[in-house]
């Protein structure tokens, strides 16, 4: 079994606060990647968490968004499913995690220059190369297309 994260980040029309969310599947050996949305929509999650965006440093839950907005939701969605990944995930299976936000894929694997949420993109990077480490390789992050339509995207809003 691979174990496959889908996680989004969502911001309505600049209302407070903006939210995050991911959902946990088992997809088994053999599953292609083509389609994989699709694959994922049919899929029944094992594992859903979400909650809004905390930017108050005083708050047990901060990771260090600046503010809210699409971009922080994306990349708390993130840092919360590779913290989950830490603490609750004891195997070592490999885990394909599917973001629909480039810019959280690139700031987490440190490919791109960031200028805003250094601290939650730090603490996002910090968590990925832990996992990675540990899986020895077996944790990849892929882009996905969003679909508005998508469940996990209300789920986070």
């Amino acid at each position: 079994m691979t174990r496959t994260l889908r996680s989004t980040g969502t911001q309505a029309y600049d209302q407070k606060p903006a939210g995050w969310g991911f959902c946990v599947f088992e997809m088994a050996p053999g599953d292609s990647s083509a389609g994989l949305v699709r694959q994922l929509l049919r899929l029944k999650p094992t594992a859903e968490l979400f909650g809004p965006v905390v930017t108050d440093e005083s708050d047990p839950f901060f990771m260090g968004a600046d503010g809210h907005s699409n971009n922080t939701g994306e990349l708390q969605a993130t840092a919360e499913a590779l913290f989950w990944l830490k603490d609750t995930e004891v195997s070592l299976s490999p885990v394909l995690f599917c973001l629909d936000s480039e810019y959280a894929a690139s700031a987490t694997q440190g490919t791109s220059q960031v200028h805003k949420n250094a601290v939650l993109i730090e603490k996002g990077k910090q968590l990925y190369l832990e996992d990675a480490r540990r899986r020895a390789g077996g944790l990849s992050l892929t882009h996905v297309p969003s679909l508005c339509k998508d469940s996990w995207e209300r789920a986070s809003g």
